[in-house]
């Protein structure tokens, strides 16, 4: 019956919505840090991380399988700070 109503589109249509207003905010984050180079770095850093978001996923599991626990809390904070999604297992790490 949802979809009947167009109730099944919506979620992807809000996942759009989602990813263009973080692609804005990061562009105003960019165009603010032009100036600074390492605040432009961090921005250039987190892009990354929307963009390809198992590359953390895959730092925090080689800092788990190195023991070092605390950098891969480290990447578990960084994504909870910049909205990065990590699956459960991942975020119990932090």
């Amino acid at each position: 019956m949802a979809d009947r109503f167009g109730f099944g589109r919506f979620g992807a249509v809000r996942g759009r919505v989602r990813a263009a207003v973080a692609a804005c905010a990061q562009r105003r984050a960019i165009l603010a840090a032009q100036d600074d180079p390492a605040a432009l770095r961090t921005c250039s850093f987190v892009s990354l991380l929307r963009t390809n978001q198992a590359v953390i996923a895959e730092n925090i599991e080689a800092a788990l399988a190195a023991g070092d626990a605390d950098l891969a809390s480290s990447f578990v904070e960084l994504a909870r700070k910049e909205n990065i999604s990590l699956g459960e297992e991942l975020s119990a790490t932090g």
